[in-house]
């Protein structure tokens, strides 16, 4: 590498969690695979909005969203929460992010 040992290097926009996905959304397709689902956890309004706008940038659309009812008493005990469902097609995911992942220069290797 010719990074300087004492600089580190720059996470990029999405950072540590970009990388993650990326190893889960290939060990998904490995695997079988063909969309992955998440829930964007609903702690405060705020936060919310700012996870639900960070998925979206990934490429995940909103399924729907898991409230404090009788009725979604089984999504709420499966998901461990309430929040906004979230899906993505693996293969559409991966083939657009790809780029990312091979370029050395951004900062999430």
């Amino acid at each position: 590498f010719d990074r300087d040992p004492d600089s580190a290097p720059n996470p990029g926009v999405y950072g540590l969690g970009m990388l993650l996905a990326g190893m889960c959304a290939c060990f998904g397709v490995e695997n079988g695979a063909s969309r992955a689902e998440l829930l964007a956890v609903f702690d405060d309004e705020k936060q919310h909005k700012i996870l639900v706008r960070y998925y979206r940038k990934l490429g995940f659309e909103e399924v729907r969203f898991i409230e404090e009812k009788l009725t979604d008493f089984v999504d709420r005990v499966a998901w461990g929460g309430e929040g906004t469902i979230m899906k993505v097609e693996l293969d559409k995911w991966t083939r657009k992010w790809a780029p990312i992942f091979r370029n050395p220069d951004s900062g999430l290797l």
